[in-house]
């Protein structure tokens, strides 16, 4: 039937045809750009870069793109023989317009995403003809939309696409500063600081689906987070502490802290003022519907850790750690959890006279280890967390929290893993086998309770997870000439 005059779902008389290349014809050419400028010298006092960074791109799905601007300043600075300092930071503008919507399937909003459209939506015959009949001349959607064969509402695809715009601006700073001292030949002194800020700015545009500009909506959300780290450690080395032994021993402590603030509001229309996006333009019947919402998320968490590191004739290999956590998010009986490690290796083709062997076993390692490590949760699920009523008559009402804690402790996960690397034939073959277990608990989970209690769920450390297996890596060269 190819080429036969059918009447479309417009009421357009079209001949029947296939299509090629379907992707061809609903999506278009993408484009990326990059340009790079950087500047960079050094003497004995340090070296200093300095570089700029602009990436474009239009997306190939339509009405889409993004750019970022990233300058970078790096310095490394010798205050003496014995100090150095190494600086850091970098400013990234990001903007992106309309990302595209992957997966959305949101049915009879019309909210579909490129990914639903692109697996359900492109028949073997597809035309675009809904992308040139989206918009009337006087602006408005065409109300023929409605009668196109609907699937998870795919018919207003290319209305969203064009008119339903969604701006991300994000402007970041990341700066480091490192310190590095030797105070003597097998002492020395490190500290690094590292902060990062940045701020998302979301600003959501419908577009008034009605000729007079009202039937709109607008959305704002400005979110900033600032995260701080600091560490600071004694490094103590020594060769030949005793006879055949080497031995390094770190000392540290570290300081986390991260604040988020989010606030976020949206007009969702009717417009008092046609084509006006802004919150105070509301010509609805709940003016409370304005109402910003608000997020805060703090955390804070220090550490004092140990690392201790032994090796006797280079062939046998002990190593120690320990660290101990206090966590903002649990409460103070349990807010302090230390948890250690240990491995040991022991390289046995450097350990024996394995002359007889060397030929086809040049290296051969056995190591043994175990290992704990501890995590706290996030903030704001050790206490009671109220919110604001919106039943009509209570303004300064309260609702009772739905979810009850217990005295929470931190998530717990305990590894062991033993294991071999062998290498064979001047390393031309290599082997790596491992067995692990792992057996996490005091996971948190979420318990239905009777509403009656006066809370739907009870927060509990009960779930516990184990994984173990083994891992098998062969690696070889297969050819290995002077000339290839």
């Amino acid at each position: 039937m190819s080429g036969q005059p059918l009447v479309w779902w417009d009421g357009q008389t079209r001949p029947y045809t296939g299509n090629s290349n379907i992707f061809q014809s609903f999506y278009r050419k993408g484009n990326t750009q990059t340009q790079n400028i950087a500047v960079s010298g050094g003497g004995e006092l340090g070296t200093l870069r300095v570089s700029y960074t602009r990436m474009t791109n239009d997306a190939i799905t339509y009405n889409s793109n993004n750019a970022t601007n990233t300058f970078n300043v790096g310095a490394s600075i010798n205050i003496s023989p014995k100090v150095k300092i190494d600086a850091t930071a970098s400013y990234i503008n990001l903007k992106k317009f309309n990302p595209p919507n992957i997966y959305g399937e949101s049915g009879s909003s019309g909210n579909i995403g490129v990914g639903y459209m692109t697996v359900y939506n492109l028949p073997a015959d597809y035309k675009p003809i809904e992308r040139g009949l989206t918009t009337l001349p006087d602006g408005s959607q065409n109300p023929i939309l409605k009668q196109s064969p609907a699937e998870y509402g795919q018919q207003y695809y290319w209305w969203n696409t064009f008119n339903d715009n969604t701006t991300l601006t994000q402007n970041q700073f990341v700066g480091s500063l490192s310190l590095n001292a030797e105070i003597t030949p097998w002492l020395k002194a490190i500290g690094n600081v590292g902060l990062d800020y940045y701020t998302n700015e979301y600003i959501t545009q419908n577009y008034p689906t009605d000729a007079a500009g009202l039937q709109g909506s607008y959305g704002y959300d400005l979110a900033r987070t600032s995260t701080n780290n600091l560490d600071g450690r004694f490094v103590f080395h020594k060769d030949k502490l005793l006879k055949n032994f080497n031995a390094s021993l770190s000392v540290g402590a570290r300081h986390y802290y991260t604040n988020m603030y989010d606030i976020a509001s949206n007009n969702p229309g009717p417009f008092n003022y046609p084509f006006l996006f802004n919150l105070s333009n509301y010509n609805g019947s709940t003016p409370t519907t304005l109402n910003p919402a608000e997020n805060r998320y703090v955390q804070e968490i220090n550490s004092v850790y140990s690392l201790l590191n032994l090796s006797y004739k280079n062939y046998l290999f002990l190593d120690l750690s320990g660290t101990n956590d206090w966590s903002s998010t649990l409460r103070p009986t349990n807010w302090s959890y230390f948890y250690p490690s240990a491995s040991l290796s022991f390289v046995f083709t450097d350990a024996f006279d394995m002359k007889s062997v060397k030929d086809w076993l040049s290296y051969g390692k056995l190591r043994l280890g175990e290992a704990e490590s501890a995590n706290a949760y996030l903030p704001y699920q050790n206490g009671l967390t109220y919110s604001p009523t919106s039943t009509t008559g209570f303004k300064t009402g309260l609702n009772l929290p739905s979810l009850y804690p217990t005295d929470l402790q931190p998530q717990r996960s305990r590894s062991f893993e033993i294991g071999t690397d062998l290498g064979f034939f001047n390393d031309r073959l290599d082997v790596n086998f491992t067995y692990y277990n792992t057996y996490s608990d005091h996971q948190e989970i979420q318990v239905p309770t009777e509403t009656a209690s006066g809370v739907n769920y009870v927060l509990i450390n009960s779930g516990a997870l184990r994984n173990r297996g083994i891992e098998l890596t062969i690696k070889g060269k297969i050819l290995q000439t002077k000339d290839f």
